[in-house]
């Protein structure tokens, strides 16, 4: 009996869970390469449905959201952070990101 592989994708979790979107910020920005934080953020941006829309939910500016996902060496911290507290899950409201 062969074995049945199928494709995952973040995209499909961060869709089904928009709380994921904390935990999985915070994990590419605390253990990823710069490239993989600025994958995360696009994967984020798709998620959301664009810059624009995800520009308006966290209150970061369209051109920093777009210039920290292109980023290829330093992804902004601050920007990430952000983008993390908008998704923050109501049970750790009360703990910020470092």
């Amino acid at each position: 009996m062969a074995l049945e592989l199928t494709e995952w994708k973040i995209t499909d979790h961060l869709y089904e869970d928009p709380e994921a979107i904390f935990y999985y910020l915070e994990a590419e920005l605390e253990e990823a390469e710069p490239p993989y934080a600025a994958r995360a953020l696009g994967n984020v941006i798709e998620v959301r449905g664009g810059v624009e829309k995800l520009s308006a939910e966290t209150g970061v500016p369209v051109e920093v959201l777009q210039t920290s996902a292109a980023a290829l060496e330093v992804v902004d911290r601050e920007t990430m952070t952000k983008v993390m507290e908008a998704f923050r899950p109501r049970d750790q409201a009360s703990s910020k990101v470092a």
